[in-house]
């Protein structure tokens, strides 16, 4: 198992990265070497330890937590799938010479307990990715990062610390969201799960309007790189549903507002989403009169020996997505569900599926962009998908 750091040597070096300095975007210089590349793209890990767990807060996790650990320090175990897959991914990387490695978010478990404990496993997490990933390595902010008692906290604090540390950034960033142009393109790491967090109540002629800050950041975000040539959006939850759940970016019914609005955003930009949290792969291309949208998801956690298993590829459209029994069976106990999911069934034109975890390259190049998934335990299986 890697060496572990103790809680205040990680939290000392994430503290001395910070600066007064806000910035929109952070620019690289383009130049026709860096038109094509390859970057790794890996999903959720769930790293665990119980030494980043407080006593206090082991003995109050519920049934289904307590599971959820054991299987996820099983992965995580020095001879588990999870370090083998970072051994890969590592590898690949410096073949390609990526730019960067991205992962989309949950790369921690969380309920830590304290702050002190939710700094320590995002750190002690960010160092063991480390030890086999050589090229900068930027982990978005998901759901479980921030879970639990002084989460949040430290997740503000070291996230933003740890990517201006690997991508040599000066200024530094300090929000969970920011721009990075890579070449001709833009990636946008984007906190989707504090979207519809701290809303401001203004008025607007004399009309009471609630604004969203952390929306109107993105919207400023891809103005700002509106001549980029692909733009990227790296975040964790998918931005349209990939099967059952409402669990989306504003995805309450009193936010339908706002969630439609920030459909019509990323498809007025032809985004490009790479993101998680759906525990599968899969990928959908959807239109409206806005523009397109194409979104990847990725996983990359082995709670048991079949999670390596890699599955076979379907595709179809909005009639397969449907059709599914665990889309149906959630229709039959949620009256609402239907219309939730066939608003987005009028602009889907294309969606795969398949099971399994591993790690994926997405290769960028004028002609288009491409995601090619790898398993760690088949060197020839390949599932590769077209995005743009």
């Amino acid at each position: 198992m890697p060496r572990k750091f103790s809680v205040l040597s990680l939290f000392l070096v994430a503290c001395v990265l910070f600066t007064s300095c806000v910035r929109l975007t952070v620019k690289k210089e383009t130049s026709a070497t860096n038109d094509a590349y390859q970057i790794v793209m890996l999903g959720d890990l769930h790293y665990d330890s119980e030494e980043c767990r407080e006593p206090s807060a082991l003995k109050e996790l519920t049934r289904n937590r307590q599971n959820e650990m054991k299987l996820n320090l099983r992965s995580w175990c020095e001879s588990g799938e999870s370090h083998k897959m970072l051994e890969l991914a590592g590898k690949t990387a410096d073949e390609l010479k990526s730019p960067f490695v991205i992962q989309i978010g949950d790369f921690c478990q969380g309920d830590a307990g304290s702050e002190e404990m939710a700094t320590k496993m995002i750190l002690e997490c960010m160092a063991t990715c480390k030890n086999y990933i050589h090229v900068p390595f930027i982990a978005t902010k998901g759901n479980h990062d921030p879970r639990g008692k002084g989460a949040e906290a430290a997740v503000n604090k070291t996230l933003p610390a740890f990517w201006s540390k690997e991508l040599n950034l000066n200024p530094p960033v300090k929000k969970t969201t920011f721009a990075y142009r890579q070449g001709p393109d833009v990636f946008i790491f984007l906190d989707d799960i504090s979207l519809e967090e701290s809303p401001q109540n203004i008025k607007v002629d004399d009309v009471e309007t609630v604004k969203y800050p952390n929306l109107e950041y993105l919207k400023s975000l891809l103005q700002a790189n509106k001549d980029a040539r692909y733009k990227f959006i790296v975040c964790h939850l998918p931005i349209i549903p990939t099967a059952d759940s409402r669990w989306l970016p504003f995805g309450k019914a009193k936010y339908d507002e706002q969630r439609k609005a920030l459909l019509d955003l990323l498809c007025e930009y032809n985004a490009i989403v790479l993101c998680g949290h759906v525990h599968t792969n899969t990928f959908i291309e959807y239109a409206n009169d806005k523009g397109t949208l194409a979104q990847l998801t990725s996983f990359s956690l082995f709670r048991t020996p079949k999670s390596a298993e890699m599955g076979k590829l379907e595709s179809g459209g909005a009639e397969m997505f449907m059709s599914r029994k665990k889309v149906q069976d959630a229709i039959v106990k949620d009256a609402t569900l239907r219309e939730f999911l066939e608003f987005y069934m009028t602009g889907l034109k294309r969606f795969d599926a398949f099971s399994g975890a591993g790690y994926c390259i997405v290769s960028i190049s004028p002609e288009g962009v491409t995601a090619d998934y790898r398993s760690i335990r088949d060197p020839d299986f390949t599932t590769v998908i077209k995005l743009r």
